[in-house]
């Protein structure tokens, strides 16, 4: 009888076992994958410009709602672009400068005109082939940022004098740069400021935007009054990015903001023309897309073949150079085309190399276009 009761015992045991590890299991855990396509870039190669994590999961493409706000009657929101997702590494922390007062602030005077010049062609450039920025300043570019708050330090391309008599546009990336604000954005330091970057997405800023509203109230709004120029959060053109920023335009009705910041990335130019006219459309301020590329994050894995690709860029560029209202564009591709990140094809890079060396780096034909439209 011992064998049959242990073997008895043994079922029980393994019975329970098997519940205990369905109770655990989180109630989502059958549902579609969220997770966002993110692009790996490092910071410990010169002070690269982001940090983004080794996710492998893809963006499900969201149609744009017809939400508050209402969307345009000449818009076309059945084809949104998707998500896509990049991680910061964070500032250092410092604590701010606070100091008080008993004589009343002075109102605020927002800065709203555009940069000078009337260039739009803008460089997202990180701090890798630093030694070879020369090489890819035209006279089309005026604006140079590398999503951190701080500009380019003098050890690597801060002594360039082209960089110099170009306007770099801090990014107040997230909360850690929050901290940084009173100490880095002093009067002078810039003209023009980017605000949280793509705030909707967690893994990046994911700030609600509630949040968002204090923050921008405590230490952002203030910078109006040395004169700097604020760009609305950078959100993605998908519903995610819409809701959040029609919720804190909502909230944060008085922000000073010259201009709406937006991130695409789809297989289609017309996928960004349209998503553009959306926000401009609805929110009648200038657009600057600061970030923009041929990839399919839908899950479908299309690749961007090279005729999409020409495609994309033809129409793209020819859009965002004939319209008034498109202020700023700024390509993701400045980068060798073994250092594009996860899901990006070669077909985006806007440069080539002759060498590993930082200084043999020159703009390919993709590039030369770009800089020059």
């Amino acid at each position: 009888m011992a064998p049959a009761n242990f073997l008895r015992l043994l079922a029980v045991f393994s019975l329970a076992i098997l519940n205990i590890s369905f109770d655990v299991l989180p109630a989502n855990a059958l549902a579609v994958e969220r997770g966002h396509m993110a692009r790996s870039i490092n910071h410990a190669h010169a002070g690269f410009a982001k940090k983004r994590s080794n996710q492998t999961g893809k963006c499900k493409p969201r149609p744009v709602p017809n939400a508050s706000p209402s969307m345009p009657p000449n818009s076309n929101p059945s084809s949104p672009p998707a998500n896509v997702v990049h991680n910061a590494t964070p500032a250092p922390n410092s604590q701010p400068t606070t100091t008080t007062s008993s004589t009343p602030a002075p109102s605020p005077t927002p800065n709203t005109a555009a940069p000078s010049g009337g260039q739009k062609v803008a460089l997202a450039w990180s701090n890798l082939e630093e030694a070879s920025i020369d090489n890819f300043i035209t006279p089309s570019i005026k604006i140079i940022y590398n999503w951190q708050i701080s500009k380019y330090p003098p050890a690597n391309i801060g002594f360039s004098t082209k960089v110099q008599q170009l306007d770099f546009v801090p990014t107040i990336w997230g909360r850690d740069d929050i901290t940084r604000i009173s100490s880095v954005l002093t009067q002078g330091y810039a003209t023009t400021v980017k605000t949280f970057n793509e705030p909707n997405i967690g893994g990046q800023a994911n700030i609600p935007a509630d949040e968002g509203c204090t923050l921008w109230n405590q230490h952002i709004e203030p910078l109006t009054h040395l004169g700097y120029r604020l760009i609305g959060p950078a959100v993605t053109t998908d519903t995610t990015g819409w809701n959040w920023l029609a919720e804190f335009m909502k909230v944060c009705s008085g922000a000073s903001i010259a201009a709406v910041d937006i991130h695409h990335y789809s297989l289609h130019p017309q996928d960004l023309i349209n998503a553009a006219n959306q926000y401009y459309n609805t929110y009648k301020k200038p657009i600057w897309v600061s970030e923009y590329g041929c990839v399919d994050y839908s899950g479908a894995n299309q690749p961007c073949t090279q005729d999409l690709f020409n495609a994309f860029f033809q129409q793209t560029q020819t859009f965002f150079q004939s319209t008034s209202w498109i202020e700023m564009y700024a390509m993701f591709g400045m980068f060798r085309d073994t250092e594009l990140p996860n899901g990006v094809s070669a077909v985006n890079s806007m440069m080539t190399c002759s060498s590993s060396a930082s200084n043999s780096c020159s703009p390919n034909a993709l590039g030369n276009q770009y800089l020059n439209p």
